[in-house]
């Protein structure tokens, strides 16, 4: 999304989420975050993080008609930067695999 021309954005994703199921978001899982905001200054990158928690919960992984959807918590914190702590709770996705 853009606030007043400046972009802010977080990527969830993973390669081997295949099936409906709850996978978590942890540094070493299967599913990667990575966030970043020019409003605020603040980078979360995945292969950095220092606290990374939550999880991602497939609801529905139709393959065949390329849809996948489901709901998503995510808890992000770095002490080495000034940033706050980023928290996404109660999210939803529905997305459209091709």
């Amino acid at each position: 999304r853009y606030i007043h021309d400046e972009r802010e954005s977080i990527n969830i994703g993973s390669n081997d989420v295949k099936k409906a199921g709850i996978y978590p978001i942890l540094p070493s899982g299967l599913v990667f975050v990575d966030y970043q905001s020019d409003v605020t200054g603040c980078y979360f990158y995945f292969s950095t993080q220092v606290y990374l928690n939550g999880f991602l919960k497939v609801t529905r992984y139709d393959y065949q008609n390329g849809i996948i959807a489901g709901e998503f918590e995510i808890k992000l914190y770095d002490p080495s930067l000034s940033c706050d702590t980023f928290k996404i709770e109660n999210g939803r996705f529905d997305y459209k695999l091709f």
